[in-house]
């Protein structure tokens, strides 16, 4: 990416302030990653190799135009939005619209052409129509007090 090292400690404070987290333990030396910042390695490689897997496409394509990316609420609001400046950096004269939509809204906006890609949970096995790769598994718990 070619960012300096003041930069990329700038952006990783940032990220930690936002999500009142520590990425890293400083105090130990190496620095290494805390189990928060392995949890958001694991899941923001993915959606960064999607958006490089993308960029290699846009490279055989126009470098014009615009598409419209849907995904579940937390995924637009939480870990899409690195990749999508990644990629817009690289592709200033691409628009991205990002859609947040429940599965079945989603599928149907994407079977109709008005979603061109979608980040979600896989079709159904019988539907032959949409064609899906796993990114990563989606941890989900529940909490009480």
């Amino acid at each position: 990416m070619e960012l300096g090292q003041p930069t990329v400690t700038t952006h990783l404070r940032k990220l930690e302030d936002e999500f009142e987290i520590t990425l890293f333990d400083r105090i130990k030396r190496p620095i290494q990653l805390t189990s928060e910042g392995s949890t958001l390695l694991e899941l923001v490689t993915p959606v960064v190799q999607a958006v490089d897997t993308l960029k290699t496409q846009m490279d055989y394509s126009e470098t014009r135009g615009s598409f419209v990316v849907g995904a579940y609420p937390d995924l637009v609001l939480h870990h899409l939005p690195p990749g999508i400046q990644a990629f817009s950096k690289q592709y200033p004269d691409v628009r991205i619209q990002l859609m947040a939509r429940p599965y079945t809204p989603l599928m149907r906006l994407l079977k109709s052409g008005e979603v061109d890609l979608a980040f979600c949970a896989p079709p159904p096995a019988d539907d032959p129509t949409l064609e899906f790769r796993e990114l990563f598994r989606y941890d989900v718990v529940l909490m009480t007090p």
